[in-house]
């Protein structure tokens, strides 16, 4: 319940990713990382410099947006 909380979403929601029935966008990623006071590249396991490279890439887009 405190997770919900402090990344602002309900507790269905959140049931829902960690049950794999949603797919959180990058923004619902960022949030609850931040809600942890974690990097939200700790929920991404290590993969290869191109795919590094596309969620560097996505994540500059997305802090643009903001």
């Amino acid at each position: 319940m405190e997770l919900c909380l402090q990344a602002n979403m309900s507790q269905s929601f959140l049931a829902n990713i960690e049950s794999g029935k949603k797919q959180p966008s990058l923004l619902t990623v960022i949030r609850i990382a931040s809600a942890l006071d974690v990097n939200p590249r700790d929920f991404f396991p290590e993969s290869d410099k191109k795919d590094k490279d596309s969620i560097k890439k996505e994540i500059t887009e997305l802090l643009q947006l903001l």
